[in-house]
């Protein structure tokens, strides 16, 4: 029984997993106990009937009575991890509450209390979801009349207090927590402390009008659209709900049916909040309010009815992670005052486009909406339709949101026998539509063919948009002949001939060590050359340079390798040793990432999954990649989606620098200080080259905001300087004096800044 006692490390969502796995792992219990738990958590479940669920709760009320002596940790536990984990559901464990506080004064007074303090763990942990939802437990239980009207009044105070001394940190998320209580106690407040909810009102008011928010250009998922964060959003749902007498008709209200009981008992104080702003340390800034369908397709739901639903929405999607199904379920079972499959996909939509970052992995937005799918029927149509609006909107769309969708809708389709209406799209082939729009559908069956293969893909689709597809994923090789067929040594010359023994020796499978004397027996020390440079020495037969070496060599193990990713992979790990020994300069890793460019310039999986792989084996470093990335003669093709995974390939660059970060904190000052100078000089390299391009294109087209490359680049220096802002923290002072000075831009300056005001 001491689940919120533990002392949590301070990981967002943690206090909220640890519910979870009270709620729903495979701990030991004995029978009694498990059933008492099952009981505790399906309460109310499924039950729209407000008297039955009244009925139902008055016998659990009972039958815990007759075993708190026995099993009071675990009652006490599982209803606060409930009350943390079911947004919907914070009236019903209220309500029982209060009739087990009816019974015995110690039962209601050790709930507040634990309420109270599980909302300090989940402030100092970061974890803003579970002290939102426990924030309105505790409202629910002044309905309940088991905690006092002043005393939870005070908890708001104090957690506006708090907010204010740590605005720039967590205000947001402060006054998130304190407006989405007023849905479900403001009624009660209005009637016991008046004046006290007005002030409360003032405080809010002030903050919203006073709270930065220039951050929100750089997160928005449509460029065109003026989109309200969920502050302004709880601010107007608030404002309709205050006009509306405090009423919202998208909560459970057991306590009105039981007001005449509950009243009799005793209420209690609630302690005071512990968390202050030295505590307070994880930054929180609101995401964007999400729109995608027209306001005609939800009928009558309101601005206050759509702030709370989708609230209950987000947090059922986080706090059932790892039990999508029953995600599902309680999605399903929200009381809606309508029904809103639209704004189910609207929000399971937002959360997967959210950005910087959705709060969990975009697959499982999208594996949601597929089960969502198959097991509601009119949610299909619904996602059809989301797909088409979102395919109107590419124009407008930003670049890593387009990225998304494209990889989303392959996902979807994958699971659905392929089909789509494509002849929707038709305009795309007569390109009688918006570049963008184009280079999506592009992407989009790049994507397809990564999940299945060409013929399939290619099979499904109207044979007009066959010219839309991606190349075949075929390997091109400058010293073998396709398919691997080799002629004899004896009948080639040059590289050719080189090749050609050391694809015999790579297949009769002679050691790396054998294979490694052979090479370098042909080798002969020339200055440092380009990586361009496989030229023989001298017409010499017998010599080649280093970086020559490194062509055949690289060439040969993946054209040996070519039949699958696991060949190649196979053939990298045996020949490690000759590949660690031949690439060892500056000249030799870019020969190295240009050969597996070169040889899978048709598939981009092959590209990108070989340059990561090369770089976890520490045979190429983010210098080479960076620098292959951005080669003048590729430059033109980063202003458009990414066909080529040439900004794949750098984000995986970046990620590896910020996984090795994090993991050199646990491997002493030395591992740690290398790591995150590495990791600073890497992001001043890369937005020097962004500055660098965009500066060139400016001097030769001018300085038009609007021209595809430049927007399409710009942008994604945006998305990588608001993706790891956070990595970015120790580099942002040297970008500003470095590269981004006076003398740039004015629109590189103005992203920058954009950059800046993301946390």
């Amino acid at each position: 029984g001491s689940g919120l006692r533990l002392n949590v490390p301070t990981n967002p969502c943690l206090f909220a997993s640890l519910c979870g796995r009270l709620l729903w792992s495979n701990m030991e219990y004995s029978s009694m106990e498990s059933n008492l738990r099952h009981l505790l958590v399906t309460v109310g479940d499924g039950q729209v009937n407000p008297v039955s669920l009244v009925a139902n709760l008055e016998q659990l009320a009972s039958a815990v009575e007759l075993d708190i002596a026995s099993h009071r940790g675990l009652i006490f536990d599982t209803i606060i991890a409930c009350a943390a984990a079911l947004p919907v559901k914070a009236a019903v464990y209220a309500a029982l509450v209060g009739l087990m506080n009816l019974q015995s004064g110690d039962s209601g007074l050790e709930i507040a209390e634990r309420t109270v303090r599980g909302i300090n763990i989940a402030l100092s942990a970061g974890d803003f979801m579970s002290c939102k939802l426990l924030v309105r437990f505790a409202g629910e239980l002044v309905n309940a009349h088991v905690v006092t009207s002043t005393s939870f009044v005070a908890l708001l105070e104090d957690l506006l207090g708090l907010g204010e001394s740590c605005m720039d940190v967590c205000g947001d998320h402060i006054l998130i927590t304190v407006l989405s209580s007023l849905p479900f106690v403001g009624e009660t407040l209005q009637e016991q402390q008046p004046d006290a909810l007005t002030a409360i009102l003032n405080t809010c008011e002030k903050y919203v009008f006073e709270r930065p928010s220039g951050y929100k250009d750089a997160i928005k998922v449509f460029k065109d659209s003026v989109a309200k964060d969920l502050v302004e959003q709880w601010w107007d749902a608030t404002v309709q709900l205050r006009a509306g007498s405090w009423v919202c008709r998208c909560s459970l209200k057991p306590y009105r049916l039981l007001k005449a009981k509950l009243s009799s008992s005793s209420a209690h104080e609630l302690p005071a909040l512990l968390a202050d702003s030295q505590r307070v340390s994880h930054p929180y800034q609101a995401p964007l309010a999400f729109r995608l369908f027209d306001d005609s397709v939800h009928g009558e739901l309101t601005i206050l009815d759509r702030a709370v639903l989708s609230d209950m929405l987000v947090d059922l999607l986080l706090g059932f992670k790892d039990v999508r199904k029953d995600a599902i379920k309680h999605i399903l079972a929200l009381p809606s005052p309508i029904r809103f499959p639209h704004l189910a996909v609207e929000v399971i939509v937002g959360e997967l486009l959210r950005l910087p970052q959705p709060a969990v992995k975009r697959v499982f937005y999208a594996v949601t909406l597929i089960d969502m799918c198959r097991s509601v029927e009119s949610i299909a149509p619904v996602v059809a339709n989301a797909f088409e609006i979102l395919f109107t909107r590419v124009p407008t769309m930003d670049v890593e949101a387009v990225d998304r969708t494209a990889e989303w809708f392959a996902q979807h389709l994958s699971n659905f026998d392929f089909k789509w209406t494509w002849l929707n799209w038709s305009s795309v082939v007569a390109q009688d539509c918006e570049v963008s729009q184009l280079q999506f559908v592009q992407l989009a069956l790049q994507r397809l063919c990564r999940l299945s293969y060409y013929e399939r893909i290619q099979r499904t689709l109207p044979e007009t948009f066959h010219p839309l597809l991606p190349a075949r994923a075929t390997p091109s090789f400058r010293y073998h002949q396709p398919g691997g067929v080799q002629a004899a040594a004896g009948e080639l010359h040059g590289l050719k001939r080189i090749a050609a023994e050391l694809m015999t020796r790579v297949r009769s499978k002679e050691p790396s060590e054998k294979v490694l004397a052979w090479v370098q027996s042909l080798l002969v020390e020339v200055p440092e050359a380009g990586a361009g440079d496989t030229t023989m020495v001298d017409g010499d037969p017998d010599a080649v340079t280093p970086s020559a070496a490194v062509s055949v060599v690289v060439e040969t193990l993946l054209c040996a390798g070519s039949k699958s990713l696991s060949h190649i992979f196979t053939l990298l790990e045996r020949y490690r040793g000759l590949l660690t020994s031949l690439i060892n300069s500056e000249s030799t890793r870019k020969m190295c990432a240009e050969e597996v460019i070169g040889v899978w310039q048709h598939s981009v999986q092959h590209t990108v999954l070989l340059l990561d792989r090369l770089l976890t084996d520490k045979l190429l470093d983010w210098t080479t990649l960076v620098a292959v990335v951005f080669e003048p003669s590729r430059v033109s093709d980063l202003g458009r989606f990414d066909r080529h995974g040439y900004w794949e390939v750098l984000l995986n660059v970046i990620d590896k620098s910020v996984t090795l970060c994090k993991s050199a904190s646990v491997m002493g000052e030395e591992a740690l200080g290398k790591a995150q100078r590495d990791q600073r000089d890497m992001f001043l390299a890369i937005f020097k080259r962004f500055r660098d391009i965009l500066t060139t294109h400016i001097e030769i087209h001018g300085d038009n905001l609007s021209d595809p490359w430049f927007a399409h680049v710009r942008n994604r220096m945006l998305q990588i300087g608001r993706k790891y802002r956070s990595s970015m923290a120790d580099v942002m002072s040297s970008l500003e004096e470095s590269v981004f000075t006076s003398d740039t831009s004015p629109a590189l300056v103005e992203t920058f800044r954009e950059i800046t005001l993301v946390r």
